[in-house]
């Protein structure tokens, strides 16, 4: 009778030990935590990155994420993507075609690296307040408040360009410390003694640098540029013959 018990014993227990070994080399889901910058901020009419992202760079590619703008009562989401694709039928109408998943930073690696930002173009005033970044598995979820604040333009100045004394017609352009500028109109005129004048004007914001060339094809232009502190001074400046003249005025939109 011992030694039928001692071979019950040999036979099982190692199936017993084995079973247990089982359940220590079963891999557990860690849980991930959703982080968010707490605020952002964005002129109207430009485009806002609102960081949101997974701790450990865990990719995001198979959850669920959703961003949603919370105001009075329960709203579609601004963005909503599941099941590896973006779901747009629900989305909050005044958001259709201006929103997107962003990176927080240009080498974050988007949703492989757990990267869930989102980005908003065309800021409006009616975008500002507490965003929610939803995240969600089959295992865990989590949610980080984002507050987005969208500040009003009230410092665009209407700059003028004016040169007189060309002949033929001169070619003008305007442009500041970055980039070329495109005018809201370009006129020309002619005296009654054959020469040309032209006039262009430009909406810009301040402060800022801007520059007006006025000149021939082939030549050197003339140039003037103004430095518009906030309030913008009211300047002006001349060349002898072919003068140019720039003027600004402070516009509240």
């Amino acid at each position: 009778m011992i030694s039928v018990l001692y071979v019950f014993s040999s036979l099982f227990c190692p199936c017993v030990i084995l079973s247990w070994l089982h359940l220590l080399i079963v891999p557990i889901s860690e849980n991930f935590t959703v982080s968010a910058k707490p605020h952002v901020s964005v002129q109207r009419g430009h485009t806002a990155i609102l960081p949101c992202w997974l701790t450990f760079s865990e990719s995001a590619e198979d959850m669920e994420v959703r961003w949603d703008h919370w105001n009075d009562d329960y709203d579609p989401p601004v963005l909503l993507y599941q099941a590896g694709a973006f779901d747009f039928s629900s989305q909050k109408a005044s958001y259709a075609g201006r929103v997107s998943l962003g990176l927080k930073e240009e080498t974050s690696g988007g949703l492989k690296a757990g990267d869930v930002s989102l980005k908003l173009e065309k800021a409006t005033i009616e975008d500002a307040g507490k965003y929610t970044c939803f995240v969600s598995s089959s295992d865990d979820y989590d949610s980080a408040t984002i507050s987005l604040t969208v500040m009003k333009d009230h410092n665009k100045v209407n700059v003028s360009c004016q040169s007189d004394g060309w002949h033929p017609e001169p070619e003008l352009s305007w442009s500041d410390s970055k980039t070329a500028l495109t005018p809201a109109n370009v006129m020309f005129s002619k005296n009654s003694t054959g020469f040309y004048s032209v006039h262009s004007w430009v909406l810009v914001s301040s402060p800022s640098e801007v520059s007006c060339s006025v000149g021939l094809f082939n030549e050197e232009p003339k140039e003037t540029r103004m430095r518009l502190e906030n309030p913008p001074p009211l300047q002006g400046f001349t060349f002898k013959s072919r003068f140019l003249s720039l003027c600004c005025v402070l516009c509240f939109l």
